[in-house]
């Protein structure tokens, strides 16, 4: 990851703590179903551990990755996930010590060759990577509103790798031999406050206020009546997780 991309994230990193949704079991019982065994995980470009915390519940120990200090200082605590500080591409572990590689909303910030080959020198034989992220945020019809006006807004602020993502990692060069997985998808239900927190932990959000001196998420705050911002009504949201889970050779 640039330095500029991480600036982004070592900015927004008590809030990714806070804001960010957690994935759904199923993943992760898939993705240890599949594994060659159940002793380590490495999670790469962890951010605030939500991933990590995840496959903890399957492996005996999980090693998880940032280049970004800020968000190893948030990231959830848990005995079997050891956190450290260092990038995606040069993870320092042994040579064939993992069962699992996982990237979790993470790959398209990384050199993906790089990682790639990281990740296959690290695997063991047999051993799976699953790469996956979430876009095409769905929201319930009174908050479907306010998204799209969000989204409007920020649309030149879009770094160039949200382009991976808004192609839902189908053109990615994947250099495994793929393990065709379920559709498989986060819903959760947030009241107001909660949603905009999360959308303001997005990347464009963060450049927009750069670039501009002004927060999007702010501004679109003010326009809500005072009874929707003080109601506990909940709003579902729903995210796909369109994932590319691959194995190397035995």
């Amino acid at each position: 990851m640039s330095a500029s991309f991480q600036n982004l994230f070592d900015k927004q990193s008590a809030d990714y703590a806070r804001y960010r949704p957690s994935y759904p079991r199923e993943l992760f019982e898939f993705i240890a179903f599949h594994a060659p065994g159940t002793t380590r995980a490495w999670d790469a470009g962890c951010g605030s551990g939500q991933a990590a915390v995840a496959l903890a519940e399957f492996f005996d120990e999980v090693i998880a990755t940032d280049s970004s200090a800020a968000q190893i200082e948030h990231a959830i605590a848990n005995p079997k996930v050891k956190y450290k500080v260092v990038a995606s591409e040069t993870c320092e572990l042994p040579s064939h010590s993992c069962d699992v590689v996982t990237a979790a909303n993470a790959l398209h910030w990384f050199d993906i060759p790089k990682f790639f080959a990281e990740a296959k020198r690290v695997l063991k034989p047999g051993g799976i990577i699953a790469v996956w992220c979430y876009t095409d945020v769905q929201a319930s019809d009174k908050l479907k509103p306010l998204i799209d006006e969000l989204k409007e807004k920020i649309r030149p602020y879009w770094p160039a790798p949200i382009k991976i993502v808004a192609d839902r990692y189908r053109s990615l060069e994947f250099p495994f031999e793929e393990v065709e997985m379920p559709p498989i998808q986060m819903q959760t239900h947030w009241n107001i406050d909660r949603c905009l927190g999360y959308v303001s932990t997005w990347s464009a959000v963060e450049k927009y206020r750069a670039a501009t001196g002004s927060d999007p998420v702010a501004e679109l705050r003010a326009t809500l009546p005072p009874a929707v911002l003080e109601s506990n009504e909940l709003y579902t949201i729903t995210f796909p997780l369109p994932a590319r889970i691959g194995k190397t050779s035995l």
